[in-house]
């Protein structure tokens, strides 16, 4: 671990794998913690909600390739690692709430 900071493709190659891999695209059912807009459409407190995490993590909008293995997608123009909001491998918020 010592070594990540050093590491950058490394780190980049470990988080690409877990987003292709994708494996829990349907994630656990949560619950709105609080009244929100989401897309447009309100979403009231105490809502049940299920995060389609496949949408997340090949969404167009946020990775160049989103249906190619690419470890670029966490490297910066200096080939620095950088982690993206978007990387969501096993979960959208915590098991008691979301939103």
């Amino acid at each position: 671990m010592a070594d990540r900071p050093n590491l950058p493709y490394t780190d980049a190659v470990i988080h690409e794998i877990q987003r292709m891999g994708n494996i829990v695209p349907l994630n656990g059912l949560r619950v709105a913690a609080k009244d929100t807009t989401l897309g447009g459409y309100f979403i009231p407190k105490g809502t049940s909600v299920m995060p389609m995490l496949t949408s997340v993590l090949f969404d167009k909008t946020e990775w160049e390739t989103p249906d190619t293995f690419n470890p670029g997608h966490f490297l910066d123009a200096k080939g620095k690692f950088v982690k993206k909001e978007a990387f969501l491998p096993f979960s959208a918020g915590t098991a008691h709430s979301f939103l």
